[in-house]
């Protein structure tokens, strides 16, 4: 049975849907973010630190 089969969002738009698999863990061993907590929400506030999140996602859907 195919991941689309099994996932409900997926079953009703057919539409592709963007997880990650180690988005801290990423930021804070490759790339040097400090981030408390493990928070990755607290990348936001910052340009650069933004950049690198959509760096991060950018990857993924080009994949």
């Amino acid at each position: 049975m195919a991941v689309a089969d099994r996932i409900p969002q997926l079953l009703e738009t057919r539409r592709p849907w963007l997880t990650d698999g180690g988005l801290e863990t990423d930021m804070v061993f490759n790339h040097g973010v400090d981030l408390p907590w493990f928070a990755s929400f607290t990348m936001l506030e910052d340009q650069a630190k933004r950049a690198l999140l959509e760096s991060y996602f950018t990857r993924y859907l080009a994949g």
